[in-house]
């Protein structure tokens, strides 16, 4: 019979089987379509960090990024891209340098991103 410490460790062991390994942001570059990708994603997390998750959670935008978005590597969060937090339309915009902005603003109890380079 298994132990709970060796039925955790046998979790963690199985886990890490299957996870993809994590990269360091600096260690790989992506393509002006993956940046892309990863701004649309920040402008969606930065839009439900500020006003569907953060509804009843106030946070301002630097904590949002900080704590929910910048630390995790899937998300390739980089510092150069540049966002724009429309408070009155409840809206996020954001860019990678060189691509198209990627915009989200919120939708009834979510959000919703806006069409490919739009920003209202």
């Amino acid at each position: 019979m298994f132990t709970q410490r060796a039925r955790t460790t046998t979790l963690a062991a199985l886990l890490l089987a299957v996870l993809p390994p994590q990269r360091a942001a600096a260690q790989e570059a992506l393509t002006p379509e993956g940046r892309e990708h990863a701004a649309a994603w920040g402008a969606h997390h930065l839009c439900a960090g500020l006003w569907v998750v953060g509804r009843d959670h106030r946070r301002d935008t630097e904590t949002v990024i900080a704590r929910d978005i910048a630390p995790f590597p899937w998300f390739y969060w980089e510092e150069s891209f540049d966002f724009d937090v429309d408070e009155k339309a409840y809206r996020v915009a954001v860019r990678a340098p060189g691509t198209p902005v990627r915009a989200v603003g919120v939708a009834g109890s979510g959000n919703a991103a806006l069409a490919h380079g739009r920003s209202r």
